[in-house]
């Protein structure tokens, strides 16, 4: 599976490399909606030319938007892909934990840090749209293993 990132693609659309950070105020900078916006575009434009090569593609953002998780389910239709969502949760507290711990380590992509959480986890559009068939919540706080198991259990299930 060919792992294209959002973090990563938003940061190639400004010329940083991919470790290099920018902390910067909900939506603001390069998280406003319509860079946003781009990002999905060049991220999906990306899986598009994976999937042409008949490779598969994890697509690794929050797609928190209908709108964006709507264009990703029209490209796997029109490249008659099989989709499958993968909605990883776990409780708050190990949410913060791990923000915490992830600012401590080097090479990280990611910027958003907990400050951020409460008004990313506002702005999310219910999963409302997605089939149940191929919408796997995965309980990230149990042990790797069991999560690994999980998602190739409905993988399997999801053919």
């Amino acid at each position: 599976l060919v792992h294209l990132s959002s973090d990563v693609t938003r940061k190639r659309l400004v010329g940083l490399a991919a470790t290099e950070h920018r902390f910067e105020a909900f939506g603001e900078g390069i998280y406003t909606e319509d860079f946003s916006r781009r990002t999905y575009a060049a991220l999906l434009a990306e899986a598009k030319t994976w999937l042409d090569r008949g490779l598969s593609v994890i697509l690794d953002a929050s797609f928190k938007h209908q709108v964006e998780r709507d264009l990703a389910r029209q490209l796997a239709d029109h490249q008659q892909a099989r989709l499958v969502v993968l909605e990883c949760i776990c409780p708050e507290e190990e949410i913060h934990r791990r923000l915490e711990r992830r600012r401590l380590i080097q090479g990280e992509v990611s910027d958003a840090g907990w400050e951020l959480f409460p008004l990313q986890k506002g702005d999310f559009d219910p999963w409302t749209e997605i089939d149940r068939a191929v919408h796997v919540i995965v309980q990230t706080d149990q042990a790797l293993a069991s999560c690994v198991d999980q998602v190739r259990s409905c993988l399997a299930l999801a053919q």
